[in-house]
């Protein structure tokens, strides 16, 4: 089994598990569960949010764009990355 197929499994066998847990309550511990969920909800609300980032004009470069710059600084107009071949592709 793949360990993306094994974490899966693992959660759902959590998810039965707290099921049954969930299953096997009394009437009165449910509602206790379902009221402090309730609280705890309301409490996490919006401060849980992570804050929006400020407005840049552009995003930060990746490494291979920050390596172009660098080589274009290093020798301007050089076109040493462009490639001069042409491929067919069929199918």
């Amino acid at each position: 089994m793949s360990a993306p197929a094994e974490r899966f499994a693992m959660k759902n066998d959590r998810a039965e598990s707290i099921e049954q847990q969930i299953a096997s309550l009394t009437a009165a511990q449910r509602a206790l569960l379902e009221q402090r969920l309730r609280t705890k909800n309301a409490q996490a609300g919006p401060t849980d949010r992570i804050p929006r980032a400020r407005e840049r004009r552009s995003g930060p470069l990746s490494f291979a764009q920050q390596r172009l710059w660098f080589l274009d600084q290093l020798a301007p107009g050089n076109p040493f990355y462009n490639m001069s071949r042409a491929y067919r592709v069929k199918g």
